[in-house]
């Protein structure tokens, strides 16, 4: 014998409002809302001033995580500039002193070891234009042995240079420079 159920009052108005929906405006309202009441739960109970309190703690550590990292990367700025303005200092100072040192050892001359006992020679005569022009024709008629051209006519604005001969010529004329016995150079190819 199986027994069936009859339909409790409130299934039956459930089933008829879900099945047929009123046509009135308030009632239509009601009836969905008594439906989402049985169809959802209720919401999961917050403490909401715990978590305020939590959420404060987090943002107050996380300013002080976000200002020290600032302020470690304010002092590692700090440290390269200062790093950067020792080494362009040093950099200025060092080319500084090789200009100095480039000055004072212009005038020297590298001796191989074999010639140390030879005296160093004296210092080239290097003329330029403006220093040679006179009045003397003795000066002005002097010529390059190399390449014959006259010290008046020449306006290439090259160096000239002695050589213990006597006899000039151009600087670039030259070859290399040769000591004697006496120890004077010798750059003429007339010499040589």
């Amino acid at each position: 014998a199986t027994t069936t159920r009859s339909p409790s009052a409130a299934d039956q108005s459930l089933s008829q409002s879900v099945a047929k929906p009123r046509r009135s405006s308030s009632s239509g309202l009601s009836s969905e809302r008594s439906i989402s009441k049985y169809l959802t739960l209720p919401p999961k109970p917050t403490h909401p001033k715990r978590l305020a309190l939590e959420e404060k703690e987090r943002k107050k550590t996380e300013r002080e995580e976000k200002k020290r990292q600032r302020e470690e990367e304010q002092k590692r700025k700090a440290e390269e500039r200062q790093r950067k303005a020792e080494t362009k200092a040093n950099k200025v100072k060092e080319a500084a002193e090789k200009r100095k040192e480039k000055a004072k050892g212009a005038g020297k001359r590298k001796v191989s070891n074999e010639a140390t006992d030879i005296p160093m020679p004296p210092k080239k005569r290097v003329c330029k234009l403006s220093q040679m022009e006179s009045d003397d024709p003795e000066i002005n008629t002097d010529m390059c042995c190399v390449c014959s051209i006259l010290y008046s006519e020449d306006r290439t604005g090259k160096e000239w240079i002695e050589c213990a001969c006597g006899r000039w010529l151009h600087e670039e004329c030259g070859e290399d420079c040769i000591l004697d016995s006496n120890g004077r150079e010798r750059f003429c190819p007339i010499c040589l």
